[in-house]
């Protein structure tokens, strides 16, 4: 969220959202930072390579990148998104980012968690990151705003589809045109969807470690959506192909699931069984799949998600877009 300002303290649980996931931070897996100079170095490699990576778009995005359908003033968004300056010092959580002031600083937790992606992943993270919380500001949702919208969670679902969808059809219109390299426009496509799934999966290893413990319904259904739509990049071979693939709104579910309500009354997911299903909305159109076949264990995915194992996730979803390719991947 952005705004006046967005800032989260991870050693203070009783009182920080994750900013990823709009819920109460409740660590299961105690991140340990070490302050030895030679790991305070490594991070401000990290630190270096943010900077790199924030100027470089800023400094050649342009309007025509950003998808029409997505926010009502592309000139103003660019704008925005320009305006946000890295400072060196560490903040008190997650990220601190302030349009009002023009900055944005990580934390920590953050950048120790950050320094595990490789260069380009790193770059392609920090794009789509800031993208993502700039168009935060044209949907409304500010710091004055923003404590309990994860109770909306219908609200909030649509909102993030938007912000995440812009963001990356925006990162990858731009790399197409300013830096290509010798990519196809399908795998920058993949690159960049790819990279928005693991930046969601360093929100929560920040919080929970190597595996999700504490699986909010919410959270499972983006995942699954965004690894479905890198599965859906496949037959993108045109900037109005991307953008057409991205900017429908797209649903995905698992049910039924076993589970139980959290203290803010969010459900918290459990296990699946022979009955659980797996459901997909695009377009009006519905998708159901059930574990009819051997090769297709809906109630599994979860045991893929919580393990961050996307090549099974996704080889999963393969088999959804192969049986109903004529709704998701009709370029094919």
């Amino acid at each position: 969220m952005i705004g006046e300002s967005t800032s989260v303290a991870v050693t203070d649980a009783a009182s920080v959202i994750n900013p990823s996931t709009h819920r109460p931070y409740q660590p299961t897996s105690p991140q340990s930072i070490s302050h030895a100079d030679e790991h305070r170095a490594v991070r401000a490699q990290v630190l270096e390579g943010i900077r790199h990576a924030l100027e470089e778009i800023q400094s050649t995005i342009a309007p025509e990148d950003v998808p029409s359908d997505g926010t009502s003033d592309k000139k103003q968004f660019v704008r925005h998104f320009r305006r946000i300056k890295l400072r060196p010092e560490a903040s008190a959580g997650f990220y601190d980012l302030n349009l009002l002031d023009g900055y944005i600083e990580f934390g920590e937790g953050m950048i120790e968690t950050m320094r595990q992606l490789d260069a380009a992943t790193l770059e392609r993270f920090v794009q789509i990151m800031v993208l993502h919380e700039t168009l935060h500001l044209d949907q409304g949702l500010y710091t004055s705003n923003h404590s309990g919208v994860s109770h909306a969670s219908v609200v909030l679902e649509e909102i993030d589809y938007i912000a995440d969808a812009v963001s990356l059809a925006t990162a990858i219109a731009w790399r197409a045109r300013v830096k290509p390299e010798n990519q196809s426009l399908e795998q920058i496509a993949r690159d960049y969807i790819d990279t928005a799934v693991r930046g969601m999966e360093i929100f929560d290893r920040v919080e929970q470690g190597d595996s999700i413990k504490t699986l909010a319904e919410s959270r499972l259904r983006r995942y699954l959506i965004w690894n479905l739509q890198h599965v859906r990049a496949a037959e993108v071979e045109t900037v109005d192909d991307m953008f057409a693939m991205l900017l429908p709104r797209l649903a995905i579910e698992i049910e039924p699931l076993s589970g139980t309500l959290d203290d803010k009354f969010e459900k918290i997911v459990g296990t699946g069984s022979e009955r659980t299903q797996l459901f997909l909305s695009l377009g009006g159109s519905l998708v159901r799949q059930s574990s009819d076949l051997p090769s297709f264990d809906v109630a599994g995915i979860l045991d893929s998600v919580r393990a961050y194992d996307w090549h099974k996730v996704r080889r999963t979803m393969r088999y959804v877009v192969d049986v109903h390719r004529d709704l998701l991947a009709p370029k094919l």
